[in-house]
């Protein structure tokens, strides 16, 4: 087999070398949700060469790009997560997740009273969350490896947040709350003091509870 493997490579472009195999699996998923967004998004990315370097840098573009898409020109209240999920194709702004997208669905369920089915249905919700002004970042823009260091990532969230310049912040998660609250309110943001949990693990029902009190301290209405 290793034999086949390296005279069939042989024949490819040195460029791929032994990712040849490698590509023809990735091709095969072209059918796959975060294959087809990510071609919506940059159809240069499906180019041989791209593909194979999909790194954490080019993860991060993409959900870059995809935020954008439905960043509003006004922001009334800026959502605050820890950091975007492992899995690549699970993204808070990804229009088709399919599976675990509880924060988007619960926050969606609490804003607009309408919780949203899985998948394609996601964008109709994506843009009523735009059209209300409302926006969410991460403290850490990657995927958290192993237990999470907030504080590093902190300088750059309040910058971040001074740009984007918000009516009100709501922090979710209690690691969020623990290491940017009084970095956020020293640097005279309009953060609310409210520990708001991961809808995740059970915290479903307490979510509700502490993000909807959070709303309404912020006075939001859609």
């Amino acid at each position: 087999k290793v034999q086949t493997r390296r005279n069939i490579s042989s024949g490819i472009n040195a460029e791929y070398g032994d990712n040849f195999f490698r590509l023809l699996f990735l091709f095969s998923l072209f059918h796959s949700p975060l294959v087809q967004y990510i071609y919506t998004l940059h159809p240069t990315l499906l180019c041989i060469p791209s593909i194979v370097s999909m790194d954490a840098e080019t993860m991060k573009q993409l959900r870059k790009q995809a935020a954008l898409k439905y960043k509003p020109d006004e922001i009334r209240l800026l959502l605050v997560a820890e950091a975007p999920p492992s899995a690549d194709d699970r993204y808070f702004y990804f229009e088709d997740v399919p599976t675990q997208d509880a924060l988007f669905r619960y926050v969606t369920k609490i804003l607009f009273s309408l919780p949203p089915s899985r998948s394609r249905e996601k964008i109709p919700h994506l843009k009523m969350l735009k059209d209300n002004g409302v926006f969410l970042i991460d403290v850490q823009e990657t995927p958290i490896e192993g237990k999470a260091k907030l504080k590093p990532h902190i300088p750059s969230l309040v910058s971040r947040c001074l740009e984007l310049n918000p009516q009100h912040i709501i922090l979710i998660k209690a690691t969020v709350h623990d290491a940017a609250y009084k970095a956020l309110k020293e640097a005279g943001l309009p953060v609310l003091n409210v520990r708001v949990p991961f809808p995740g693990s059970g915290n479903q029902k307490k979510f509700e509870e502490e993000f909807e009190k959070a709303v309404n301290q912020a006075g939001f209405q859609t």
